[in-house]
């Protein structure tokens, strides 16, 4: 009942109050009636009543959705949340000590202590409710105010008044303290906002400085621009997306460019090595057709030289065989004559003659024994001299045979370059081969010619020994039926004969085995200058090969060391495109998508363009290397030929030269011999014939075996040389084949390109039309701010209009509105801390 009067009484009031106060704004009304009506109903309830309103520091207005949350000693109890006008309320029970907590997001938070212990049960309807308004205000990386963490009030229940009290001596430091750094705040707001200013026109210019760069594709000027606009406001995405959309677009820029740039190098390469080609073509053709050329005036030379050879053998054949019988008449006529002066004057002569001779045949013997130990001396030191020669060649072999040996040992660091010297090195040892079988053949045919013409010359030279003894033999029958008397004189002109042709038998033994010595001196020392020649060329070319193994192979090191350093860049640059990814893909999920397939498309692609390069490179190296290969065989081969072929006349004119030299000494021996030749016995003169015809007939058989080996070896070499060229010709076909595989890849990388260059255009195109739509989306975001800023000009002004019209409202009612902690008092006079700070009702922190 009590209660009710009193509620009644406060209408009562409130009424008057508000017919008093009519040009108050309804807002303080309702705020009265809701304090006074919410006090009642605590009251009611057994429960103290907290309310208020919760507005912002600066501008006044009141504050939707703040949380006020209540606990107790770390315990949540309650919480309620701000209405559209700022209101909140909050029921307490007694006997507690509470934390407020007001805080809202983006807001720095603050928190009051209320003690409701101590209050008797009996003077809890006395004790008035209590009403607080809070302030709060924006975080500010320049408002230090971590000293908010601890309550910026504290109230308890005093006996004395019987009434909540505030703790003014807790409160005003810290109340002083933030009043002051929220008004040099205020001050320096201007300053600020200046600088913000300042610093949003510059990233504007930065901005605009960076899509103008972007219209105008200076690339490197717009990065430059944009990487400005982050550093000024590293808030903001927009330059960021820019910036990672043109370092896309410049990346995707150098690769067309480096991606022109391979294909016209490859092309260069290409057309380099197609006439390189050519010329090596056109080269070997030359030579092709320089060879056939020279073997066919080779082939018409030894032709003509052969014929005019025959023509003069047949010739001097048919001169000697005049000459033979001409010396032959004479030889009959003047033996006749001879024979009839001698017969008178030998028997006188005889004696005389007999020891002439013995005295001569003794000195001949002397010297003959003298010449043939001064023969054997020089035999033997020819023989030293040639076996000192031999070893000294023997000990030279060795050498380079171990130079040859330490060569392919240092050679067998790269397997390639081992096959490709062992293949060039057998493929040379064939043709060597070859060669000197060839040679050893046409010596053989050469051999077999001169034995052949040798046999016809000794059967000729028979039949007119045959044709001379029968006609000596007629003579001799003659002469032995003539007379008996010139029998003696025939046995002493025998024995004369005898002797005579003993001697010229031994001289002619000499004078051969002199010849047929200072022949095999001259034969020994043109081998020797052979051999070492051979030895020679043999050691240059090894040398040659050694220098080229070790060049391809510092080649191939090169060649690997540059491959590792490509992929290497290759790698990183693939590591490098990942993390691009990886960043583009944390940006959105959708972009995330699209980018990943589209830079494995480009990775694809890339990675295709560069196997296909890489592919092409070591063609176009296969190729190169081929064709050089080839070339240095057929400079090889050309240099043996004409060794060969040098060798051959050189050959050519010693075995002119030789037979030359044998006619002459044949023709020497004839004419020495001619007497001798008409006394000779037929029965000796036919053993020699028979044994003769034997060696001959040995010596065909044997040249037959060799002539059949020979030919065996040539059917050998044909065949090899047939596999050879099988060989070639499959090379040429691969070779081919692989001209035609780099003609695909070509038009492939070029398709590629031109596929690249349009994919550049169209993203070009894209960026410029996203450029278009940012300038756009900026300028209409620049109006929106230009907007959003009138307006909140325009709220200001109001809400300094309104404020103005409150406290000049508050100021006829008799409130005095002020921002320090005051106490509302009901129906008694204002507590000491109230007056302390000012009149007011309410407490405002």
């Amino acid at each position: 009942m009590c209660k009710l009067a009193s509620y009644k009484f406060r209408m009562l009031l409130f009424k008057k109050l508000s017919l008093i106060i009519k040009p108050m704004k309804q807002v303080i009304s309702l705020f009265l009636l809701v304090a006074i009506h919410s006090s009642i109903l605590a009251q009611g309830e057994q429960q103290i009543s907290l309310s208020g309103i919760v507005t912002e520091y600066y501008a006044g207005n009141k504050m939707q959705g703040v949380s006020i949350k209540a606990t107790s000693n770390g315990a949540y109890v309650t919480n309620v949340i701000s209405d559209a006008k700022g209101k909140y309320e909050i029921l307490l029970d007694y006997e507690n000590e509470y934390v407020i907590l007001y805080e809202k997001a983006n807001f720095e938070p603050k928190k009051v202590v209320v003690n409701t212990k101590g209050i008797p049960p009996d003077k809890r309807n006395k004790v008035n409710d209590l009403e607080v308004e809070m302030t709060l205000f924006q975080k500010h990386k320049d408002l230090n105010v971590s000293f908010l963490s601890e309550p910026i009030g504290k109230t308890r229940y005093d006996a004395k008044t019987n009434d909540f009290g505030w703790d003014m001596g807790y409160t005003a430091p810290i109340a002083q303290k933030l009043n002051q750094l929220l008004v040099d705040f205020q001050q320096n707001k201007k300053k600020r906002e200046l600088e913000d200013k300042i610093k949003a026109q510059q990233y504007a210019d930065a901005m605009k400085e960076g899509d103008k760069a972007l219209f105008a594709k200076d690339f490197e000027g717009a990065k430059s621009a944009y990487t400005r606009a982050t550093s000024i406001d590293p808030s903001q995405q927009d330059p960021k997306s820019k910036l990672e959309i043109l370092n896309a677009t410049i990346k995707q820029q150098q690769e067309a460019e480096r991606l022109e740039k391979e294909a016209k190098l490859k092309a260069e390469a290409e057309a380099k090595a197609k006439a390189e080609a050519e010329a090596a073509a056109k080269k070997q053709e030359e030579e092709r057709i320089a060879k056939e050329k020279a073997e066919a005036e080779a082939k018409a030379k030894a032709e003509a030289e052969a014929k005019a050879k025959a023509e003069a053998e047949a010739a001097a054949k048919k001169q000697e065989e005049e000459r033979i019988a001409k010396e032959k008449a004479e030889a009959e006529a003047k033996l006749k004559a001879e024979a009839e002066a001698k017969a008178k004057a030998e028997a006188e002569a005889a004696a005389k003659k007999q020891e002439e001779e013995r005295i001569a045949k003794e000195k001949a013997e002397a010297e003959a024994k003298l010449k043939a130990e001064l023969e054997a001396k020089a035999k033997a030191e020819a023989e030293a001299a040639a076996k000192k020669q031999e070893e000294e060649r023997i000990a030279k072999e060795k050498a380079e045979a171990e130079a040859k040996l330490k060569a392919e040992a240092e050679a067998k660091a790269k397997a390639e370059s081992e096959a490709a010297a062992k293949k060039q090195e057998e493929e040379r040892i064939a043709k060597e081969k070859a060669e000197a079988e060839a040679k050893l053949k046409a010596e053989a045919e050469a051999k077999a010619k001169a034995e052949s013409e040798e046999a016809a010359k000794k059967q000729e030279e028979e039949r007119i020994a045959k044709e001379k003894a029968e006609a000596e033999a007629k003579l001799k029958a003659e002469a032995e039926a003539k007379a008996k008397a010139e029998s003696e004189a025939a046995a002493k002109k025998q024995e004369e004969e005898r002797i005579a042709k003993e001697k010229a038998e031994a001289e002619a033994k000499l004078k051969a085995e002199a010849e047929a010595k200072a022949k095999a001196e001259s034969e020994a020392a043109a081998k020797k200058q052979e051999e070492e020649r051979i030895a020679k060329e043999k050691a240059e070319a090894e040398a040659k090969l050694k220098a080229e193994a070790e060049a391809k192979a510092k080649a191939e090191s090169e060649a690997a060391a540059k491959k590792q350093e490509e992929e290497r860049i290759a790698k990183e640059k693939a590591e490098a495109e990942a993390k691009l990814k990886a960043e583009a893909e944390a940006k959105a999920k959708a972009e995330s998508e699209a980018a990943a397939k589209k830079q494995e498309e480009e990775r694809i692609a890339k990675e295709k363009a560069e196997a296909e390069a890489k592919k092409q490179a070591e063609l176009e190296a296969k190729s190169k290397a081929e064709a050089e290969a080839a070339a240095k065989r057929q400079a090889e081969e050309k240099k043996l030929k004409e060794i060969a072929e040098a060798e051959a006349k050189k050959q050519a004119e010693l075995e002119a030269k030789s037979k030359a030299e044998a006619e002459a000494a044949a023709k020497r021996q004839a004419e020495e011999k001619k007497l001798k030749e008409i006394a000779e016995a037929e029965a000796k003169k036919q053993a020699e014939l028979e044994a003769k015809s034997k060696a001959e007939a040995e010596a065909a058989v044997k040249r037959q075996a060799e002539e059949k080996k020979l030919k065996e070896i040539a059917e050998l070499e044909a065949k090899k040389q047939a596999e050879l060229e099988a060989k070639s010709k499959a090379e040429a076909e691969a070779a081919a084949k692989r001209q035609e595989e780099e003609k695909k890849l070509k038009e492939l990388a070029e398709a590629e390109a031109k596929k690249a260059k349009e994919e550049q255009l169209l993203k070009q195109a894209e960026l410029e039309a996203l450029n278009k739509k940012m300038q756009e989306e900026q300028e209409k975001r620049d109006a929106e701010m230009k907007a959003k800023e009138e307006e909140r000009l325009k709220a200001e002004a109001e809400e300094t209009a309104k404020q103005k019209e409150i406290e000049e409202n508050a100021e006829k009612a008799g409130f005095i509105m002020k921002s320090t902690s005051t106490t509302d008092s009901k129906k008694k006079p204002l507590s000491k801390a109230a007056k302390q700070f000012s009149g007011s009702k309410k407490a405002k922190f």
